[in-house]
């Protein structure tokens, strides 16, 4: 009787051992949560500047479609190529290194590149076979833009 009772108990630690490792964490959802969020949140903040640079979203179409225009005493590409950065960097966890792409939806050479690209290390995000990515898309200054977010654990 006690070895039947000592088989079951053995048999049920064996079963529960083997049904919580075959449990995946979510960590999937969650990252990809984090990146949509962090995108989101970094095109819709407010600049301080008015006019063509009033958020994130329009500071980087001015920059992309009309760099030339003014904004404040810097212009459009200047004032995107410091700020957009630095609130990145600010808010983003540390153990993630990120790539943000700005390319037209159309191939459309604009000035003298097609793509702008914000990040320290884009070459080695890019390659990473474990990364996040968020879309999202502006529509403003008759420019439809692509905004790609991509993260990896450094």
């Amino acid at each position: 009787m006690i070895l039947i009772v000592l088989a079951v108990i053995i048999f049920m630690a064996i079963g529960a051992f083997l049904l919580i490792s075959s449990i995946k964490p979510k960590y999937e959802e969650y990252h990809n949560l984090y990146v949509h969020n962090l995108l989101l949140s970094v095109l819709r903040r407010n600049t301080g500047y008015g006019g063509y640079c009033d958020t994130i979203s329009s500071t980087i179409a001015c920059a992309y479609m009309t760099s030339y225009r003014g904004c404040g005493a810097t212009n459009c590409r200047d004032l995107s190529n410091e700020i957009v950065p630095n609130l990145i960097e600010r808010v983003i966890k540390p153990t993630f290194d990120y790539c943000m792409i700005i390319e037209p939806e159309i191939n459309v050479t604009v000035g003298e590149t097609d793509r702008i690209r914000y990040g320290p290390r884009c070459d080695v995000v890019m390659n990473k076979s474990e990364r996040w990515t968020a879309n999202e898309k502006i529509l403003q200054h008759e420019a439809n833009l692509n905004i790609q977010m991509v993260i990896a654990e450094t």
